[in-house]
């Protein structure tokens, strides 16, 4: 069997994170690297305002390519010559060198093992927090710098042998080469210590510390530099204290100032104009001097990023936690100013309530300054492309064309990567299969769908929850449709409902096709969309005629007032401040109860309906606990929103894996005891009629089921009829139960060699398919024989897999091709075709 990725989602990390663009760009997601591939169609200025526009326009898509080197999570990148090599460093303090991502197929990038060290370049203590490698001009000596959080452990490696370079926490660092010498400067994280660190590397190896720069008064994020000319810089420093500083770096000693009573003195006591550092050069090379060139204001809050644009020497992007981008020029008169502003200025950046107020942690340009790209701090990445023309209703013009006619003042985001930013903890299907359902650590839950006319693009459509606490468990109830329930660490389990433009969204840009019995079951009908008041914390509905603008959290543009806010018929892709304002679902339900934290949950969505005839869904769900009293299985009657019974006596601790066989009458369950219990339930009822009579009951319990936690199990839903059922345990087996035995009996054990955090059977015709997910990140399937006492491997390890442990898989349903879904602690989502 051949196993082909579809679709791989993922964030960056919400630690500040880094990205190259040249020739296209690549980003970070915790322990992967992301080649980010932008067509050119899709970066073009287009409106983006029709049907036609969106399907040609294609969302940029991302392909993991970094594997198996970093065991943590990658936090630094920086771009080499050629352009086709880069270094990253981690936090693992490894620092690779990579080769190949430009040039050649993406399945021939590798390691670099044409340098020193044929892996690994160097390896220091702490965290990686900036890199840089290169060689003197004169000598071509190697030359890797490392930053890293261990106080003292930062180091400069000339030829492979580690010079300490700093005694302090190195937040950033950046190189000027010269013809006679290479210009280091860092900033360190230290408190009270803000100031820049120049030192010089000699062309034969000598690290030299020079003096520092003072001026910032909070950390140095970033710098940039760009030529003026063959004998002069600017540098540019970006700093928590809400400024950017531009500093100039020539080969001739400027003149020592006249004192005089018109000239300024700044905030460190220098006066306008006079030289901070004089660097001295072996004959009969010129001294080097840096002076203070401007100091930029207008951010509001920490400056995290600073770019000078590719081609246009002048032009610098800047970055901030203030929700925006500023693109600075200078005027005739040598004063910078900015010409542009990108971003949302008081919009939702981050994926979760608790990080909304968060802006962008970088900024860069795309290859040649065609377009501005984005990282906000909940790992979306967005993209910006110039506007040609300005719109008509403009009241004022354009600045003048002498400063800008080479940047543009409007720009037009064209592209989002959105992601999850934190572990995803559980995914799920709903019965239709026509989208995904993710949520994550990031108390967020997504919604993933194929876009129209590319049935292997997933994009993010839909977040129908963005809630202040951790969604850890989440389940489709099938009726009425696009119905879930998810809960976590609040303990509290919700019931959401998609809106009617969440569903119009599907249609149009996800190709959905919406019956009018999808309709059912909903009491007047669906809402026009989703709201949260300004004083209230549910998702409240309502039609956009009758919604106030001051029930919006905020409008993307100001102008659009509250029709623009509610445009509920939008047919562009949704951006990162619209999915977590305008596409959230609306809350029909609330059932508390739960003495701990949510760990799991179960519908009876996707089990088997006879003659056509829809039942009302059953919901079960479970709670962190240590003794028997508090391990009860909770059972809810989602359309009265009321718990109808609990499954106690069986466990005596965490119960962690929950699943209904397929005709909705038995339960299985397991967890942290090693317990397996079947349960027997009425039988639901149909739509809008009360379920069976009777009372569930504990129908069997295996004690010591497996030798260590139970994570995962599963019932077959072939012509077995739900008679066998698969566990995964830490002690990685896998065993398959017959449940017709009194008590049930392991027929089959299967030693998979390490600790099985998810399993999940397939659906008919492929009903003996069993995926596998691992702790390691390994995700497999395997064939179960018709006896159930065999099975064969048909996928050992699935292309382009997880990094960390996977947290769930699940097949999805309603299709003639075998397609898997899985989620894991990498923050990533992967889709996988098997045919």
């Amino acid at each position: 069997m051949k196993a082909s990725p579809v679709a791989a989602t993922s964030a960056c990390s919400s630690a500040p994170s880094s990205f190259i663009t040249v020739p296209s760009f690549i980003y970070i997601g915790d322990c992967s690297l992301y080649k980010v591939i932008i067509e050119d169609e899709a970066t073009s200025s287009l409106p983006l305002n029709s049907l036609n526009d969106v399907r040609k326009a294609k969302v940029a898509t991302t392909v993991s390519i970094g594997s198996g080197v970093h065991t943590e999570e990658i936090n630094c990148i920086h771009s080499l010559s050629p352009s086709d090599t880069f270094i990253t460093g981690g936090c693992d303090g490894i620092v690779c060198h990579w080769k190949g991502y430009a040039s050649s197929p993406l399945s021939s990038l590798s390691l670099d093992e044409t340098t020193t060290s044929t892996i690994k370049l160097e390896q220091i203590d702490g965290i990686v927090t900036s890199c840089w490698h290169g060689k003197t001009q004169e000598k071509g000596i190697e030359v890797t710098i490392a930053g890293s959080t261990e106080i003292g452990a930062s180091r400069v490696f000339i030829d492979s042998k580690p010079h300490p370079i700093s005694s302090e926490i190195i937040e950033s660092l950046h190189v000027l080469p010269f013809s006679s010498l290479l210009l280091l400067l860092t900033a360190s994280a230290t408190p009270r210590n803000h100031h820049i660190t120049v030192h010089s590397i000699s062309p034969s190896g000598e690290l030299q510390k020079i003096g520092a720069l003072q001026g910032h008064m909070d950390w140095v994020r970033s710098f940039s530099s760009t030529s003026l000319s063959p004998s002069s810089k600017i540098v540019a420093s970006s700093a928590a204290d809400h400024r950017m500083r531009l500093w100039k770096v020539s080969l001739k000693a400027p003149t020592p100032p006249t004192v005089a009573k018109n000239l300024t003195v700044d905030s460190d006591g220098h006066l306008e104009g006079e030289a901070r550092l004089i660097i001295p050069q072996s004959s009969p090379s010129p001294p080097i001097s840096v002076t203070l060139e401007a100091v930029l204001i207008g951010h509001e809050e920490t400056c995290t990023s600073c770019s000078f644009h590719p081609t246009i020497s002048d032009v610098l992007l800047t970055s901030s936690m203030d929700r925006t981008l500023l693109i600075w020029r200078p005027s005739p008169d040598g004063t910078y100013s900015p010409v542009a502003k990108l971003g949302s200025s008081g919009g939702v950046i981050g994926g979760s309530v608790g990080n909304s107020l968060l802006g962008y942690t970088h900024a860069g340009w795309l290859e040649g300054g065609r377009g501005v790209v984005g990282v906000g701090y909940g790992g979306s990445v967005s993209v910006w492309s110039p506007t040609p023309e300005p719109p008509p209703q403009l009241s004022s013009p354009p600045p003048p064309p002498e400063t800008t006619s080479e940047i543009p003042p409007l720009w037009k985001l064209t592209h989002t990567i959105t992601g999850h930013f934190q572990p995803v903890k559980d995914l799920a299907f709903p019965p239709c299969g026509r989208y995904l359902l993710t949520c994550s650590s990031d108390q967020t839950t997504r919604l993933w769908s194929p876009t129209v006319g590319s049935p292997d693009s997933w994009v993010e459509l839909c977040r129908p929850q963005v809630h202040g606490y951790e969604v850890v468990a989440l389940a489709p109830l099938g009726y009425p449709a696009h119905r879930l329930a998810s809960g976590g660490d609040e303990k509290v389990i919700r019931v959401f409902d998609a809106p009617s433009s969440s569903l119009e969204r599907l249609k149009n840009l996800g190709g959905a096709e919406i019956g009018e019995d999808e309709e059912e079951g909903i009491e007047g009908g669906r809402q026009e969309r989703a709201y949260v008041p300004a004083l209230g914390l549910s998702n409240m509905g309502g039609d956009v005629d009758r919604l106030k603008e001051d029930d919006i959290e905020d409008s993307e543009d100001e102008s659009e007032g509250a029709e623009g806010a509610l445009q509920a018929r939008n047919l562009t892709m949704p951006g990162e401040r619209e999915l977590g304002v305008k596409t959230i679902w609306l809350e029909v339900g609330k059932m508390g109860g739960h003495d701990g934290e949510v760990l799991t949950m179960a519908s009876t969505a996707l089990c088997k309906v006879e003659d056509g005839k829809k039942k009302q869904p059953i919901l079960l769900s479970a709670n962190k606990s240590r003794d028997e009293k508090t391990s009860g299985i909770r059972v809810w009657d989602v359309a009265r929103n009321v718990c109808t019974a609990i499954l106690s006596g069986g466990h005596k601790s965490s119960v962690c894996c929950l699943a209904f066989n397929d005709a909705g009458t038995v339960v299985a369950s397991s967890g942290k005891d090693r317990r397996l219990c079947l349960w027997s339930l009425p039988a639901a009822g149909e739509a809008g009629e009360a379920g069976g009579a009777g009372e569930p009951a504990l129908m069997a319990r295996v004690e010591g089921a497996h030798k260590r936690i139970v994570w995962c199990l599963d019932w077959c839903r072939g012509e077995s009829d739900g008679r066998f059922l698969a566990t995964g345990s830490r002690d990685g087996k896998v065993k398959i139960w017959d449940t017709s035995l009194a008590p049930p009996v392991a027929v089959h054990v299967i030693d998979i060699g390490e600790p099985v955090t998810a399993l999940a059977f397939g659906f008919r015709p492929f009903s003996n398919f069993l995926a596998l997910g691992t702790e390691s990140g390994v995700v497999s399937v395997l064939e179960i024989g018709e006896d159930f006492k065999s099975h064969t491997v048909k996928v050992e390890n699935m292309p382009n897999g997880h990094r960390k442990t996977v947290n769930k898989v699940a097949f999805r349903p309603g299709q003639e091709k075998l397609q898997l879904a899985s989620c894991g602690d990498d923050h990533g989502v992967r889709i996988w075709s098997l045919e």
